[in-house]
């Protein structure tokens, strides 16, 4: 059965939003503590090394240079241990993943960079990721000081889909329905074709 999230994604005026509702969404699921353990132990294994379960997660946080992360994990002091930034089909912007690093180097502790791209986009995020900082390899990396890493939308749907609670996987479910349409992966015309000939 079709959700409606997922039927909404394909209108014009709500996929231009896309990318933003997809991080929005994350966020809002890893208030569940369940989620959150289980995120927090994919980012570990990502990024061979280990992140905390009591994290707090946000979104849309203005950094002090102006940049915008999609999500950040903060401890209890309010400091941004991980950055990730989020991608359907939109385009890496100029000086984007650096602004986030520099702003993690400044951090006492190891900071973490999350790369979160759909699975068809992987070999497009790591060669991006290597020529930008002269890496090799496919990850996880260490450009400066910083963890990153690169993961798939997939894999992270895959991670929460070990959440027991209904009502989430509920939630969930309309999340991934939503990011199927956003990314091509399971469009459906939003007219039938009787419908198109009267108007």
């Amino acid at each position: 059965m079709r959700t409606l999230m997922g039927h909404l994604a394909q209108f014009a005026s709500f996929s231009k939003q896309g990318e933003l509702l997809c991080t929005q969404s994350v966020t809002y699921l890893l208030k569940n503590n369940e989620a959150q353990r289980a995120f927090s132990s994919f980012l570990s294994v990502s990024l061979d090394t280990p992140i905390s379960e009591s994290l707090f997660w946000r979104a849309e946080y203005v950094q002090s240079d102006g940049g915008r992360p999609d999500i950040e994990g903060c401890n209890v002091d309010g400091e941004p241990i991980v950055k990730i930034e989020g991608k359907l089909g939109a385009e890496f912007g100029v000086g984007q993943l650096e602004s986030y690093r520099q702003e993690l180097s400044k951090l006492n502790c190891q900071g973490n960079l999350v790369v979160l791209i759909p699975k068809n986009r992987y070999a497009e995020a790591t060669e991006y990721v290597v020529n930008n900082y002269s890496l090799k390899g496919n990850g996880p990396w260490r450009p400066h000081n910083v963890n990153l890493a690169i993961i798939s939308w997939e894999n992270l749907f895959h991670c929460l889909e070990t959440v027991a609670d209904q009502e989430f996987r509920e939630d969930l479910s309309q999340l991934h329905a939503m990011y199927r349409v956003l990314n091509g992966d399971d469009m459906e015309p939003l007219t039938t074709d009787e419908e198109d000939l009267t108007i």
